[in-house]
């Protein structure tokens, strides 16, 4: 039969190596930087960044072409998944270029104009989101007295087209 050591002395070695291994553990956790805070949404939570979402309803270029199309998405977040950069208009807005060489204006939001956020380079393809919304004479006006608009040739230019996309996104294609 073999023999079984029940109370032998080489057990309190093993609690202790244990007991030291944990402390430690513990000991080095508590020297670590305590991690971010997490906001949790919990149903029924409005968002906090209600002003930038990421993405829109994924639209052609093509359905802008047509004024009846735009006025359709009027009010709608949308999103360009590539469209190129046909020209810049002052510091907060810019024309890309749609299908047959038609320009439609894009105004940055004003969340990205305070940021520092550059306009996109001429001839470059970006994807953008934001929403489709009309242009009147008040808006143009609010943009020449905000200086988003410096001078008269700049107004004439942004008086093209009905409609306009305030952009909450705008970044390199493909990024």
């Amino acid at each position: 039969m073999a023999k079984t050591d029940a109370g032998g002395g080489g057990s309190w070695i093993s609690v202790t190596v244990a007991f030291v291994a944990v402390a430690v553990f513990f000991l080095w956790m508590a020297t670590r930087e305590p991690p971010a805070a997490v906001a949790v949404a919990e149903p029924g939570d409005e968002p906090a960044d209600t002003a930038a979402p990421v993405t829109g309803t994924l639209i052609e270029p093509s359905a802008l072409v047509e004024a009846t199309s735009a006025h359709g998405l009027i009010g709608q977040d949308i999103e360009l998944a590539s469209v190129m950069v046909q020209d810049v208009l002052g510091t907060e807005m810019f024309w890309i270029e749609l299908p047959g060489g038609a320009p439609y204006l894009v105004k940055m939001d004003s969340a990205q104009v305070a940021s520092g956020i550059a306009l996109p380079a001429q001839g470059s393809n970006v994807r953008l989101v934001g929403s489709v919304l009309e242009k009147t004479p008040e808006l143009l006006d609010r943009w020449t007295a905000s200086g988003a608009i410096a001078n008269p040739d700049q107004r004439s230019l942004a008086e093209y087209g009905s409609t306009f996309i305030a952009a909450r996104r705008v970044e390199p294609a493909g990024g």
